[in-house]
């Protein structure tokens, strides 16, 4: 959630005071800092436990709303309401929130952090129109998701929540059987992103991009393109040996089969006359 400047701590205060207090002054005197302090609070009650509470949540909706009602240019609220209604899933309201805020919240990014929130919201977005089998939908909300965080100032917070979306997206199109639009996904991501990021350990990138080229040279092979197979087998074990480099000698399953079962294709394939 966006936060005030100074020395409030909604987090820490007693909120079975303080709202009643908060909500008596608002009687008298309606004031629109009151208000969003209101609805931080109404906010954290709602989060008390894993298990939201929604009549405060709705509280806090409604003061965030009465606090913009008497100060439109204040980005606070706008950037709270949109994570309230991602929450309930209330994506377009969601987004239409984060876009009023955007120029407002530009000269104190480092702060708000808008494009990094605005870029999870259309992530969440596509997790949730992927489940329901929404594909084309999802893709266009995973390119969103990326082009937020090429676009924030906050650029190690970014660059690894790129990667994440990254390594979802490229599942999603290898799911769907298209391995070329992950490799372009993966040519772009070397170029957007530094060489210590896309050798990192960051979501597992390089086991992942390893996973994916496994998954290209089984498709190739099964559509009797042996050649195309191999290359993509190398690509595969180029990535797994680069996460094995970073892992420094930790254990990691799912890397272990894969690399393995990249080696005993290679060696197959070698005794068939494929490749070098």
């Amino acid at each position: 959630m966006a936060k005030e400047d100074g020395a409030w701590q909604p987090a820490t205060v007693n909120r079975d005071v303080w709202i009643p207090a908060l909500e008596e002054s608002l009687a008298r005197a309606p004031q629109w800092r009151r208000y969003q302090r209101l609805g931080t609070l109404h906010w954290h009650e709602a989060n008390v436990s894993d298990e939201v509470n929604e009549t405060s949540l709705r509280k806090a909706e409604v003061a965030y709303l009465a606090s913009l009602e008497r100060h439109a240019s204040n980005p606070i609220p706008k950037i709270n309401l949109a994570n309230i209604y991602a929450q309930a899933g209330r994506w377009q309201e969601a987004d239409a929130m984060y876009a009023s805020a955007e120029e407002m919240s530009k000269a104190r990014e480092w702060w708000f952090r808008l494009p990094i929130q605005w870029s999870k919201l259309h992530q969440r977005w596509a997790i949730e129109l992927w489940r329901h089998g929404q594909h084309d939908a999802a893709k266009k909300h995973y390119d969103i998701a990326l082009k937020h965080l090429l676009e924030s100032k906050t650029r190690n917070e970014a660059r690894r929540q790129y990667v994440v979306v990254l390594v979802q997206y490229i599942n999603l199109n290898d799911e769907l059987g298209l391995f070329e639009q992950s490799d372009a996904l993966w040519d772009n991501a070397q170029q957007d992103l530094p060489v210590y990021v896309v050798n990192s350990l960051s979501a597992n990138i390089r086991r992942e991009i390893g996973t994916h080229y496994l998954k290209k040279a089984k498709s190739l092979w099964y559509q009797r393109k042996p050649e195309e197979a191999y290359e993509a087998l190398l690509d595969a074990k180029q990535s797994y040996h680069i996460h094995e480099i970073q892992l420094k000698g930790k254990r990691d399953a799912i890397w272990r089969d894969g690399y393995d079962e990249v080696k005993k294709i290679l060696a197959f394939f070698k005794k068939t006359g494929v490749g070098d």
